[in-house]
């Protein structure tokens, strides 16, 4: 299994005036200069305020910044649960839902 090349959790989500940020939780260093949090992306904006007054957007927010929390639960259920068959022995599971899922957020070709 290759190692996801997503920026490394824990994330948050910020609202802000007329948008959305996803960050890290973090700060983010340029050598010695501390640059804040890095910005995972950013949700709306103007001019395009939604008529719900951005709650869409506040969820949206709130589920990509579980991302890596998400990924990290996946790998645990599929490492503890996730047994499969091959005739009369037990095999781990590559095909299972988890895997699957795994896969897309790594970017694998399914």
């Amino acid at each position: 299994m290759s190692e996801p090349k997503f920026t490394k959790g824990p994330w948050k989500s910020v609202q802000r005036e007329y948008h959305i940020a996803v960050c890290t939780a973090y700060d983010c260093f340029d050598g010695e200069d501390n640059i804040g949090p890095e910005t995972i992306c950013v949700i709306g904006g103007l001019p395009t305020i939604p008529l719900d007054g951005g709650k869409e957007w506040v969820a949206t927010g709130d589920l990509i910044a579980a991302a890596p929390d998400m990924y990290k639960a996946l790998e645990c259920a599929c490492d503890k649960y996730c047994i499969g068959y091959a005739g009369d022995s037990l095999v781990k599971c590559e095909d299972c839902v988890i895997q699957k899922a795994l896969r897309k957020a790594r970017g694998e070709t399914e």
